[in-house]
């Protein structure tokens, strides 16, 4: 699923509006569906040239059906798809985290992946979407737009 994540709008008081949406679409395999997309909100982690949705932000959240146990998730790292920003070498960061089956993450740091499997079928499985955008240099006032892709797929 193709999440275009959040949209975050930085004024020059350091003060932080947050809109955004997280809008479904994208390729699950036929027996997987994505539906029921939430916005989350990203905050300026001050003092550092990142925005999170983990310190005093709201992650995304989108329900998940998969009518086959071996459903594997996997999330891609965040990317800013408006511009201005360019991202620094390390400090990009994404995960889907589930309640199901005891629960589990999977995580995406600097483009090292950890996949995870739900390990049985799930119906409107909450899932929670969480990203760390490092930039190269400070952020400067403007309207920032990032994305998320998280796949299911089957082993």
């Amino acid at each position: 699923m193709n999440i275009p994540f959040q949209q975050i709008f930085i004024t020059p008081l350091s003060s932080i509006v947050l809109a955004g949406l997280c809008l479904s679409g994208g390729n699950a395999l036929a027996s997987c569906t994505f539906a029921n997309p939430s916005p989350g909100q990203l905050v300026w982690d001050s003092g550092t040239p990142a925005v999170v949705t983990s310190t005093g932000g709201t992650a995304a959240t989108v329900d998940l059906t998969c009518t086959d146990s071996n459903a594997v998730l996997s999330v891609g790292l965040p990317s800013n798809t408006l511009g201005g920003l360019t991202p620094a070498g390390t400090g990009l960061f994404s995960s889907v985290a589930w309640a199901a089956n005891g629960g589990g993450t999977a995580t995406n740091t600097d483009g090292t992946t950890v996949n995870d499997s739900i390990g049985i079928a799930v119906t409107n499985e909450e899932l929670t979407i969480n990203m760390t955008y490092t930039a190269n240099g400070a952020i400067a006032p403007g309207t920032y737009q990032f994305k998320v892709i998280v796949t299911a797929t089957y082993n």
